[in-house]
């Protein structure tokens, strides 16, 4: 698994399992069967494919759009969550400011 401590602005598919500490401003694709980790911020939409398996500990000033993830949330979300199939968590201390579609 990498380990992300930088900040990217534009568009992020993540392809490989990735812990990110930094800040992504953009959309983010975290593609089939694959882990992303986040404890910083996502200031974008966060897509999740199918299998891929996803952590919100830090922010998202997006929504969620699951399309077949797994999806858990500790931290904030400032936006919608928008699935169509999959799993979510949201765990009790969660922070969800959008509404669920």
């Amino acid at each position: 698994m990498q380990t992300i401590h930088d900040k990217f602005e534009g568009d992020v598919f993540v392809s490989e399992d990735t812990t990110l500490h930094g800040m992504i401003v953009g959309n983010v694709t975290v593609q089939n069967g694959v882990v992303f980790d986040l404890h910083g911020m996502l200031i974008g939409d966060l897509i999740a494919k199918m299998k891929s398996c996803i952590y919100i500990r830090g922010t998202l000033n997006g929504d969620i759009y699951n399309h077949e993830g797994s999806i858990d949330i500790y931290g904030i979300v400032n936006g919608a969550i928008i699935y169509d199939s999959g799993n979510i968590t949201i765990d009790p201390k969660a922070v969800i400011k959008g509404k669920s579609k």
